[in-house]
């Protein structure tokens, strides 16, 4: 195996590093593995992570649904996760975050974003000017003379398409990652997504079913699902219509014809999505929406 992208030595005497990721829910359930065991292979080292968000925008309109993520509160109960950059929503605060960074002087900062890596490297660079400098790269032609000079940027690049084999689990792929860059590794059983619920969330989720009439005493045998047609890009998006026509298509399945379907949606798009459904009059379909974080419903 070929040695580890990131010095041992400089690991030994580091005593923080910071991540930059573009996250979304999705990843992160399965990156949290990869974190957790950095900070087990190397717990004199704090972890410090840059959410970046890939919807950045300078219109005030926007920043409220975009200042409210639950990723955010997720990221704050992790006992491994030292300190988090979540405010990078609007220009102004992404300039903000970054002088803020650079004042922590670090060691050491690994980019994780495949999307613009580029950018992502020059970012990374930015931030740490003196330090130790990892990330993501793609191959780049000749004349990709932009591309190849922010790539420069980096002491070390992990190539994206070679970390990845067709049908390999993004597990898999995060975990040749983190063992490419770190040696560290992480087995199968490792690998498995978890997240640790307070009771009072168990408690709200089941009330809001009994609510909708939606729990298994209500809904006899049929099944419940959980749609989400909604990603932070909205090219990842699936139309509403799709939806309707898996609804309907599923009910006509033998036993799940008393199914129920919660939709979920994301906050800025709750409106449009209720005049959506209300149109299509479906039966035992619930929109459900993530108005508040974490936090406040547990002080509620």
């Amino acid at each position: 195996m070929p040695p580890q992208l990131v010095p041992p030595e400089l690991l030994k005497k580091s005593d923080k590093i910071l991540f930059i990721a573009h996250l979304a829910l999705g990843d992160f359930t399965y990156l949290q593995n990869c974190f957790k065991a950095f900070a087990e292979a190397y717990p004199h080292i704090q972890i410090h992570i840059w959410v970046d968000e890939v919807r950045r925008t300078s219109q005030p309109a926007k920043w409220e649904h975009l200042r409210k993520y639950a990723l955010y509160d997720w990221l704050a109960a992790c006992p491994f996760v030292a300190r988090i950059y979540q405010e990078t929503y609007s220009p102004t605060l992404f300039k903000q975050s970054i002088r803020s960074a650079q004042q922590q002087r670090y060691p050491l900062v690994v980019s994780l974003s495949t999307l613009r890596p580029p950018l992502y490297a020059a970012l990374a660079r930015e931030i740490c000017p003196h330090g130790f400098v990892a990330g993501m790269r793609r191959r780049t032609h000749f004349f990709a003379f932009q591309r190849r000079l922010a790539f420069r940027k980096l002491n070390a690049g992990l190539d994206i398409d070679a970390t990845s084999l067709p049908g390999q689990h993004i597990s898999a792929v995060y975990t040749g990652w983190f063992r490419r860059l770190f040696g560290v590794d992480l087995a199968a059983s490792a690998r498995f997504p978890f997240v640790q619920i307070p009771a009072q969330w168990n408690q709200y989720a089941q009330q809001q079913l009994t609510d909708w009439q939606f729990d298994s005493a209500s809904r006899a045998a049929g099944k419940l699902v959980f749609i989400n047609p909604f990603a932070k890009t909205g090219k990842r998006c699936w139309p509403l219509e799709r939806v309707v026509e898996l609804v309907l298509a599923l009910k006509q399945q033998n036993g799940w014809s008393d199914s129920c379907f919660i939709v979920n949606a994301v906050p800025e798009q709750m409106e449009n999505a209720k005049q959506f459904f209300k149109a299509h009059a479906l039966d035992r379909v619930q929109l459900f929406s993530a108005q508040d974080n974490f936090s406040s419903y547990l002080r509620s």
